[in-house]
């Protein structure tokens, strides 16, 4: 006998899987209806008449099983039907997607193009921001501009010729995978920094002048200057001493 926790616990993966069948039911029948209608708008050009006469047909079929035999099938089955629908309908998308960007995804392509170019011209011309590439870097941009002009101009041609409602012939992301390559290629040798230059170096300052007089000698006088100590003067000359007065010789008798 089941116990109340079994019974509550079967209600909840019974109601679990009903949740999940009506999803996918759900799923099936969105998808029909969102088709057709876009059958008649931005899919229109991508698939031909005849093809869209066919998928109209089915579109219709599958909306009337999910109203009589379908209606309360298992999920697997809903899953299974919307799985063959996308077999025809995922291609009409996927052309319309790939048209919608190819041409910006050209237009990338392009531009990467052109700068590669620009950078080559200048760098010939030995422009100042690009004179440190050696001949080999420049080659090496060379070629690689020219191998991937060549997949550009050729999907640009495919691109022009070709009809809505084929399979594109160039994708997108080919288109984006060889621009990646391009710019894998010449970005290291383009953004290579120019070589530092060293400034050179300042001149060495001269050697203050010991202008203090060795110990023992005077110090010479800078010309004109007068001596500033009234001590170092010369002294006035001492007078001379007065010369002996002269002296009285007594008178002798000579006899």
């Amino acid at each position: 006998m089941q116990t109340a926790t079994e019974r509550e616990n079967n209600m909840i993966l019974a109601d679990k899987l009903t949740a999940e069948r009506h999803t996918a039911k759900n799923a099936v029948e969105e998808y029909v209806y969102d088709m057709r209608d876009k059958m008649y708008g931005k899919f229109e050009h991508y698939i031909t008449e005849s093809d869209k006469e066919a998928w109209m047909s089915v579109l219709t079929q599958v909306e009337d099983w999910l109203y009589g035999d379908g209606e309360n099938c298992k999920k697997q089955v809903y899953v299974d039907k919307l799985a063959e629908l996308r077999v025809t309908g995922d291609c009409v998308v996927r052309r319309y997607t790939e048209h919608e960007g190819r041409q910006p995804a050209l237009n990338m392509l392009g531009a990467s193009l052109v700068h590669t170019r620009k950078i080559m011209d200048l760098a010939v011309a030995q422009d100042e921001k690009y004179n440190h590439l050696t001949e080999d870097e420049v080659k090496v941009l060379a070629t690689k501009e020219q191998e991937i002009m060549i997949f550009f101009n050729d999907a640009c041609n495919k691109s022009n010729t070709q009809a809505l409602h084929d399979d594109p012939a160039v994708t997108v992301a080919s288109i984006n995978s060889k621009r990646k390559e391009l710019e894998d290629k010449v970005n290291p040798i383009i953004n290579k920094p120019k070589p530092k230059v060293e400034p050179p170096p300042a001149p060495a300052e001269p050697a203050p002048t010991d202008k203090t007089a060795p110990e023992g000698t005077d110090a010479p006088m800078e010309e004109g200057a007068a001596a500033a100590d009234p001590a170092a003067a010369p002294a006035d000359p001492a007078p001379a001493d007065p010369a002996p007065a002269p002296q009285d010789t007594p008178n002798m008798d000579l006899d």
